[in-house]
């Protein structure tokens, strides 16, 4: 595998609310360009001992650091995003998630997860705007010395560096393969090995009794036929735990219109997702390919809960499904059903989707209680919306995240309300399918062009009246189902 020229992008971002706020220093600076370059390296080689790319070139790349917890000491993980062409001309991009980042001696061939996927130029064109001008998508960012443009946001900041290295001796890495670098690799290789081919973990087992509590003394998992539901140590469940969740999951599906779709952008975590939320040496070897859904329940001080295409983290009191706390998987499921089959079209459109399946979820009589009442939830939004006001509150990029929710669920609502059950799947295919260009992140004015074309050019128009006519549809005191409100 050659090397002709790298480029490392780095980006620091703080993912949940209460992240850093602070610039960093010239030394912090320094010393995560240092490590970038360490990361950029350690990929190559390992991407280099690969019979079906070891003749590739390395044409650029660039580092994405993950602060999840404003944790000072360390990075908890790096995204190395790097394209390469194939020796027949292709070019196929890489993201390589490096784990369990406990410090660079420490790195061995478990740490490095490899995703090849297609298509991505407009995302590194994106960033490398960004870390070249500190411009991203339109918008300018602060400059705070060394290089380094900062992007202040809700959830805290984003620092973008660029290094530029050129005229790298293309000689180098095999040159490296062939002497003490590759001898290195083989010992970190063979050591991996040997762990890996220890036995995996057996599931545990549950009675199906919901009379039964389990407290996990360590971390354990359960699998089923659809999911794998991993446990961290202290969280409690219940005999017939698996089965309501598969019920809850039946139910989403339903009033979603979705199933789960491997086959578009599911960003399979494979074994970093279990090595990220718990020691990276519990559950290896357990789906390492994300060939089942999965479902992480962590305690409140690790996470807070969230989605992707391919799993759900939750908190142990949203397993406590009898009791009528289902409502927050049904949340989060609906989150993954959709980003499993098509693009996010900005928060508007995403949290309504999910605020109103769950609505629709929890208002059914399901055998299974839901201490959730969607009105309740989303009754105090203090904007007017009107018919003239509608359409540019909607392209707003609200700092108060909540306000998404709320104007998400009146709208979500009057669009399957005026334009039946099908409106949203029709403008998450349309906008999948025939993406705007330049555009490699929704955000919520970018999707009005497609709402537009599958109902109305004066949508916006229609649903200022319409919500002016059916405010106390979303009174809190309002339990009934929107629907019977139509037919009555």
């Amino acid at each position: 595998m050659k090397k002709v020229r790298l480029l490392i992008t780095i980006m620091i971002c703080t993912l949940l609310l209460g992240g850093c706020g602070e610039s960093l220093n010239k030394k912090e600076a320094k010393q995560l360009k240092e490590n970038a370059k360490i990361y950029c390296d350690e990929v190559h080689k390992r991407l280099a001992q690969e019979e079906k790319y070891g003749n590739a070139v390395l044409l650029e790349a660039f580092v994405y650091y993950i602060d999840i917890y404003d944790n000072s000491e360390r990075p908890d993980a790096a995204n190395v995003y790097s394209k390469y062409q194939l020796e027949d001309g292709s070019i196929i991009y890489f993201n390589t998630m490096i784990s369990d980042m406990k410090g660079l001696g420490e790195l061995t061939d478990k740490s490095f997860y490899f995703l090849p996927f297609e298509e991505r130029e407009e995302q590194y064109l994106v960033y490398r705007e960004a870390a070249e001008t500190g411009n991203l998508r339109g918008d300018k960012l602060k400059s705070v010395g060394e290089g380094v443009y900062a992007r202040e946001s809700e959830t805290g900041a984003s620092y973008y560096f660029m290094v530029d290295i050129d005229n790298i001796d293309t000689a180098s890495t095999a040159e490296a393969s062939a002497t003490t670098e590759v001898s290195t690799i083989t010992e970190v290789s063979t050591t991996t090995e040997m762990e890996v081919s220890k036995p995996v973990q057996e599931p545990l087992k549950l009675s199906g009794n919901p009379e039964d509590e389990y407290v996990m003394t360590k971390p354990e998992y359960v699998e089923t036929e659809k999911y794998i539901l991993f446990l961290d140590e202290g969280i409690k469940i219940y005999g017939n735990t698996p089965e309501l969740i598969a019920y809850v999951m039946e139910l989403t599906e339903t009033e979603a219109g979705l199933t789960l779709n491997n086959d578009y952008g599911y960003e399979s975590w494979g074994t970093s997702g279990p090595q990220y939320y718990y020691d990276g040496t519990n559950f290896e070897g357990v789906d390492p390919n994300c060939e089942k859904f999965h479902i992480y329940v962590v305690p409140d001080e690790i996470s807070v809960p969230c989605s992707m295409p391919s799993a759900v983290v939750l908190n142990n009191i949203d397993l406590e499904l009898a009791a009528g706390e289902g409502w927050t998987l049904v949340h989060e499921y609906t989150h993954s059903l959709h980003a499993s089959n098509g693009v996010n079209l900005g928060r508007i459109m995403e949290e309504g989707f999910a605020t109103y399946v769950c609505g629709k979820v929890t208002r059914k009589d399901a055998g299974i209680p839901f201490n959730f009442n969607a009105n309740l939830n989303y009754s105090s939004y203090d904007r007017e919306i009107t018919r003239d006001n509608a359409e540019e509150v909607f392209k707003e990029e609200f700092e108060d995240g909540w306000e998404n929710y709320l104007y998400g669920y009146r709208f979500m609502t009057f669009l399957y309300e005026e334009y039946g059950e099908d409106i949203f799947h029709d403008i998450l295919k349309d906008a999948t399918l025939n993406p705007p260009e330049g555009v490699d992140h929704f955000e919520n004015k970018d999707a009005i062009p497609y709402i537009k074309k599958h109902t109305s050019e004066d949508v916006f128009i229609k649903y200022g009246d319409w919500l002016v006519d059916n405010k106390e549809m979303f009174e809190a005191w309002n339990t009934v189902d929107v629907e019977s409100l139509e037919d009555n």
